[in-house]
């Protein structure tokens, strides 16, 4: 199954400092339902059901999402990355076939409680969709992390840190520091980047792709080779995967390769 990371808009209700990937200036023209559906249905069409990640910004507060999601999950895997910041209600009351969705649910305890999130996310879970909790952080919230680690496996979840730039840190690391404070929060992220590193060759072009707000979709996003658009229907997967001469940080590859739903 190919899978597409997909940035439906960059609007965010929260300004996280160390998050290079929202905005709180409102767009000017967005797509509406119909745009959007026709233009992953093209999608379908041409490769059959894919897994798409909608990200953003905020993908829940944006106008039309539940009706987007519900006609969307038709055709293809969602895997939908939320802060849980809207009226989660509103969620779990659609008809959506919740065994097409996957929640990723990212806790910002700058913005919200502890109790607000997990009553959210509990919320959602005991009606049916498959949902994982995250929680991203930047270097001086690196020691927090594990207390909430304990909080939330207090409630049986399984929280899974990671830290601004997207690399996932080992948690031994992160133990270390919030434990002994031998270690600094800059060695928590070399650590990680030394054992999340790849070499060589992965899908990305030929099974994976991104696309970004405009509908721009490239190879990933670190090799911005442009791979077409997905409504203007110019969008097609490179023939050949793409091989990058330095180690990969941000292991792309591991969406067309891992089966989560």
């Amino acid at each position: 199954m190919k899978s597409i990371a997909w940035d439906i808009w960059l609007y965010c209700n929260y300004d996280c400092k160390f998050c290079n990937t929202k905005t709180k200036i409102l767009p000017d023209k967005i797509k509406n339902a119909d745009e959007i559906f026709n233009a992953w249905r093209n999608v379908y069409e041409r490769y059959g059901r894919c897994r798409i990640y909608i990200t953003g910004g905020e993908p829940f507060i944006y106008p039309g999402i539940f009706e987007i999601i519900q006609k969307l999950s038709d055709l293809h895997d969602i895997h939908v990355t939320t802060n849980l910041s809207f009226d989660t209600d509103n969620l779990v009351s659609n008809k959506i076939n919740k065994k097409n969705i996957f929640i990723n649910a990212t806790f910002h305890p700058f913005y919200v409680s502890f109790d607000k999130f997990i009553s959210d996310f509990i919320k959602v879970k005991d009606k049916g969709y498959k949902v994982a909790a995250g929680y991203m952080c930047d270097d001086f919230q690196a020691a927090e992390m594990l207390n909430y680690k304990k909080a939330f496996a207090s409630y049986g979840i399984i929280m899974t840190p990671s830290v601004y730039n997207g690399v996932k840190a080992y948690n031994e690391a992160a133990r270390r520091f919030a434990i002994s404070g031998d270690i600094t929060c800059d060695d928590i992220k070399k650590d990680s980047i030394i054992n999340n590193a790849v070499d060589g060759c992965c899908d990305a072009g030929k099974n994976y792709a991104c696309v970004n707000d405009n509908g721009d979709a490239f190879i990933c996003s670190v090799k911005r080779e442009s791979l077409g658009n997905i409504f203007d229907d110019t969008f097609r997967f490179a023939e050949q995967s793409a091989r990058c001469v330095n180690k990969c940080l941000l292991q792309e590859n591991k969406y067309s390769q891992k089966d989560i739903l």
